[in-house]
């Protein structure tokens, strides 16, 4: 594929689905992994995560590919991510920590 706006006209086709998981944590009591999850279509005030996140590491929410900020935006307890405001078939990614 070419692309004219790239500088070496070759631009990666696009990709549907992207799934990021790493072990790059090691706490004293085994290791975590980072991964992002996707919601599509959320209406309502909360989404639920598969893992806990670990505290004291961030957790990074997009609404719609847009940044949130947590305590204005959003706050997490357990595996429940609550909004401060109602989705509306939103797509939600969610990026957090988690002991495995």
């Amino acid at each position: 594929m070419t692309c004219p706006s790239c500088y070496n006209q070759s631009c990666p086709e696009n990709v549907a689905t992207v799934t990021i998981n790493q072990n790059i944590l090691q706490l004293s009591t085994g290791d975590a992994e980072v991964t992002v999850e996707a919601f599509a279509a959320v209406s309502g005030l909360t989404v639920t995560l598969s893992g806990t996140p670990i505290t004291g590491y961030a957790v990074k929410v997009w609404v719609n590919g847009v940044l949130q900020q947590e305590t204005t935006h959003y706050s997490v307890s357990g595996t429940t991510v609550t909004f401060t405001f109602s989705l509306n078939a939103d797509d939600v990614q969610v990026e957090y920590a988690y002991e495995v």
